[in-house]
């Protein structure tokens, strides 16, 4: 998965966490969701999902393109991290739908995702890897 944002603790001792989501400021190593990317890239048998990110489609119009713009910036730099696999290769839509709040939530989100790999042109390039692809390759399921 790798949701945006969440506080962890009250008080001034919470900590936050940074996912996709994450400001160009919290794009980095210490941000679990680039590390991940990191290593999906590195390792053959790493791959990742989207799922449950619930500020691209929650919240007031701005605040989801918002989330919506970082989210498609931090994957296309992590398309650009080097390594032996490319990223796009390793990352699939999210199949987190047991969790009790998303399933109320099901188009929203898989419009998103339509949207966002249809208004770039190097993510287009693999919508198809990002829909199922990845994930027949992740089950060996690949000819």
């Amino acid at each position: 998965g790798g949701g945006g944002h969440a506080n962890r603790g009250k008080g001034k001792n919470a900590t936050e966490y940074f996912g996709w989501t994450a400001s160009k400021e919290q794009w980095n190593n210490s941000n679990f969701a680039y590390q991940v990317a990191q290593m999906c890239v590195e390792f053959p048998k790493v791959y990742c999902e989207l799922a449950y990110i619930t500020e691209l489609f929650e919240g007031s119009d701005q605040d989801c393109l918002q989330s919506q713009e970082k989210l498609k910036r931090n994957l296309l730099d992590a398309a650009d991290f080097a390594g032996h696999h490319p990223f796009l290769s390793k990352v699939a839509y999210g199949s987190d739908w047991n969790m009790p709040h998303m399933v109320r939530h099901p188009y929203e989100y898989l419009k998103v995702f339509l949207n966002l790999f249809g208004s770039d042109a190097h993510l287009i390039k693999h919508v198809d890897d990002f829909f199922w692809k990845n994930a027949y390759n992740f089950l060996g399921l690949a000819t």
